[in-house]
């Protein structure tokens, strides 16, 4: 999984989930309009597309604010980022990030290659490629710049790439590589569920305050039924609320401090979050894989942050 440490207002949505009713959730989420039969003998399958409205609280209190914020801050004034005793931004390279895990005895996979322009891929790590790999851009997010390859791949040679479900060669991944211009590439192993498919995946966003916030999970990945959902540390689910989206524009604010629920403009805004992935419809997470990983995340974050 992957660790966010976000900074700005140390403000965890507790109090506003308090002021919400989560039945409401189907009346935020409009339908998608097809939806693979196949999904549906899935324990997961899509469910809809996520109300884009102001994210139905204060702009102070949106996830997604916060990280934009965040964002923002270390690319612009990175110097007073570091001043303060934070450098999250230095571990947004994937390499650096992965330095950092395993030198301080935290869970991580084995990175195999390491190259810093994708024709070395060839030469540098020719016999890397031959089994389960995955090859990453080290600086982008999620999973562009991302390749996966159960069997590896070759030159000449078709390989399912198992996020997309295209069929490329090694040229293929050298060229998509290099339109991006990352600053550097490594071949790490692939981990996969018990059914040999890729596994589910898990991001938390740890505020500045040491405490986690926000749970991403990202599930069914490779197939056509990924879908996306929002939790917080005790399983519920966020993104029923609307509360990590935001758009521009004003709505009158309650005494809560959040928007009015069921928008119209909300709903007039739904749409796809987190690279075009759809809202997930139930899920069933694990309380105690959810909490092992909160208590790990926060110790990885104490190390990063403060």
């Amino acid at each position: 999984f992957q660790v966010d440490r976000s900074r700005g207002n140390n403000v965890v949505p507790q109090k506003l989930r308090r002021n919400r009713n989560l039945q409401e959730y189907q009346t935020l989420c409009l339908a998608l309009d097809d939806v693979p039969a196949q999904c549906s003998s899935l324990p997961v399958e899509p469910s809809c597309w996520a109300a884009r409205s102001p994210a139905y609280c204060s702009a102070a209190h949106s996830f997604d604010a916060l990280v934009a914020a965040r964002n923002n801050e270390a690319q612009t004034e990175s110097e007073n980022v570091l001043a303060e005793g934070f450098w999250f931004h230095l571990l947004e390279d994937k390499g650096a990030g992965y330095i950092h895990t395993n030198q301080n005895g935290f869970p991580s996979t084995n990175v195999r290659c390491c190259v810093t322009s994708a024709s070395e891929m060839t030469s540098s790590c020719s016999n890397d490629l031959l089994g389960p790999i995955v090859i990453k851009a080290t600086d982008r997010h999620s999973n562009v710049g991302v390749f996966a390859f159960e069997n590896g791949v070759m030159s000449g040679t078709n390989s399912t790439e198992m996020i997309t479900g295209d069929e490329m060669t090694l040229e293929d991944v050298v060229s998509a590589l290099e339109a991006m211009n990352p600053s550097k590439i490594i071949l790490e192993e692939l981990v996969t569920a018990s059914d040999g498919k890729l596994p589910t995946e898990y991001k938390l966003h740890v505020f500045s305050n040491g405490e986690v916030g926000a749970v991403d999970i990202v599930m069914n990945r490779g197939t056509d039924c990924e879908c996306y959902a929002v939790i917080d540390t005790d399983c519920n689910r966020l993104d029923q609320q609307g509360c990590f989206e935001t758009m521009d524009g004003n709505e009158a604010l309650d005494q809560s401090g959040c928007t009015a629920r069921n928008s119209g403009l909300g709903l007039r805004r739904a749409g796809p979050v987190k690279n075009n992935l759809p809202i997930c419809g139930d899920i069933d997470p694990d309380p105690c894989l959810i909490a092992k990983m909160v208590e790990l995340a926060e110790v990885v974050s104490e190390t990063i942050g403060v």
